[in-house]
């Protein structure tokens, strides 16, 4: 079933999710006076869906004429509760909902279920889509809690192309991992015929460094190239000076990884 809000041939903008990182409505609302209509998607994150709830969602998605909306509340918790959860989150209609896959293959499928059966007889859809990893984790993080003695060498990119494969066989409509990643993902995707397989970059800014926050990171160009659909971009906007001539930046970049990769 295809989402009739997301559009299905995407001009380069469209594929910038633009990361609503603030504390509470009041401080959002010049960001979606500026953002909507100029990006493909407004992320709604924890911190402001906590502080706000459904009023918050409701602003994003109907703000300047429309948005689409990523409610970022990576849930993880027993499967039930998940499933709960996420036809509670469905009912607010975002386009995209995040689920963490640390729950295991039960707890997305619960997810999945929970979120198609409350839109049942509706024509909005929600696709849910899994956090591979933390951004603000690496190498060290991952030795820390236990998970690099299994593979010491390049222990975070096995843990994300591990938990992408269960993604899918769960039924996630995508999942959120670093744009580094992105093409061995879509190759995944491929080989079980998921062709259309959201892949969502986190992390992204101009220059591609990481920051204290984000130890995963990546610039727009490498994760359009490397064939992810949208990427999730932050305080590079967000902070920005010429907010306008920024956007434009990012454009050209996404339109370079477009055409590396022959569209």
């Amino acid at each position: 079933m295809v989402n009739p809000q997301i559009k299905t041939e995407l001009e380069p903008k469209d594929r910038i999710i633009f990361a609503l990182d603030v504390p509470d409505l009041q401080s959002a609302l010049p960001h979606l006076e500026f953002f909507s209509g100029r990006v493909g998607m407004i992320k709604v994150g924890l911190e402001l869906f906590v502080a706000e709830g459904k009023p918050i969602v409701d602003a994003a998605r109907q703000y300047g004429g429309g948005n689409n909306v990523m409610l970022d509340l990576k849930l993880h918790d027993v499967p039930i509760t998940v499933q709960r959860a996420a036809a509670s989150a469905a009912r607010l209609r975002p386009d995209l909902l995040t689920i963490h896959s640390d729950g295991g293959v039960p707890m997305m499928e619960a997810a999945v279920k929970g979120s198609s059966e409350a839109l049942r007889g509706t024509d909005f859809f929600t696709k849910v889509i899994a956090i591979t990893v933390l951004t603000s984790l690496n190498d060290s993080d991952l030795n820390d809690i236990g998970f690099a003695n299994i593979h010491a060498h390049d222990a975070l990119s096995h843990l994300i192309e591990n938990r992408a494969r269960l993604a899918i066989k769960a039924g996630c409509h995508g999942v959120v991992a670093p744009a580094f990643a992105a093409k061995k993902i879509r190759r995944l995707a491929n080989s079980f015929n998921r062709r259309d397989f959201v892949i969502v970059c986190p992390g992204i800014s101009l220059s591609g460094k990481p920051n204290p926050s984000q130890k995963s990171s990546g610039t727009a160009e490498e994760a359009i190239e490397n064939e992810a659909d949208y990427v999730v971009i932050g305080r590079d906007l967000r902070d920005a000076e010429d907010k306008t001539a920024r956007i434009a930046e990012f454009v050209k970049q996404i339109e370079r990884g477009l055409k590396a990769r022959g569209k």
